[in-house]
């Protein structure tokens, strides 16, 4: 039911942050998408903001226009796999930009800020955070610190009462997912969980908004970081 507090999602245009802002939507539950993108999803229920979340120096009018709102929850899901550099260190700083940097700042930004109803944070991270799994360095190097800064940050808001809690996905296979361009047909999609020695499907969108909805939903939960990777990394580690 509407309830006038909404949920906000970064990167809520397109992939895992459509999913989830229809996923609310359909439920009734206000949202708030934030990407430098357009969306073509409407819904009386979303409030599409384009923003470029690498603008940090325009993030104080961002939050002025935020606190307009009684945000109940802050999805962080933000990914650089659509946007690549031929300049090595200008694609590293863009990947840390986007993928940690921008997490960062807002976290102090609700820190320093009062978000009266505000009662959970879910950051969205990757497999590509572990060492033994094959992703560009930088990628691996933001991921890394984003899980860092959820680790880092749980007690301080646990004593605010807001949850902090993290997902780290394996490969999610979507309508319009990096992966649906790599794999143009079945043949190359099975050659390629054979070569990780996977025998189960890339990871379902269903399934991460199931359990986003568990994370939100849970009162109990603090600081724990569910993994959802069909058994990918158990598999290289075994």
């Amino acid at each position: 039911m509407n309830n006038g507090n909404y949920t906000l999602v970064f990167g809520g245009s397109k992939g895992i942050g459509l999913g989830l802002i229809q996923h609310f939507n359909s439920k009734n539950i206000n949202t708030i998408s934030i990407s430098r993108s357009d969306s073509e999803w409407i819904s009386k229920y979303n409030k599409h903001i384009s923003f470029d979340l690498i603008e940090f120096e325009n993030y104080k009018f961002l939050l002025d226009e935020l606190k307009k709102y009684n945000i109940e929850n802050f999805i962080f899901n933000l990914g650089d796999g659509s946007i690549f550099s031929e300049d090595k260190n200008k694609q590293y700083n863009y990947s840390l930009k986007i993928n940690y940097l921008y997490a960062e700042k807002f976290i102090e930004l609700i820190k320093n800020n009062d978000f009266k109803n505000l009662k959970n944070l879910v950051f969205i991270n990757s497999i590509c955070r572990f060492e033994n799994v094959n992703c560009r360095e930088d990628y691996r190097s933001s991921k890394s610190k984003l899980y860092e800064l959820f680790k880092n940050n749980v007690v301080s808001f646990a004593k605010k009462n807001i949850k902090l809690n993290s997902i780290t996905l394996g490969d999610v296979y979507h309508s319009n997912s990096v992966w649906k361009e790599k794999f143009s047909n079945k043949s190359e999609k099975i050659k390629y969980l054979k070569k990780t020695k996977l025998n189960q499907d890339f990871v379902n969108l269903s399934d991460v908004i199931s359990t986003v909805d568990f994370i939100i939903n849970n009162s109990s939960l603090y600081g724990e970081d569910i993994v959802l990777d069909c058994g990918h990394l158990y598999l290289l580690d075994n």
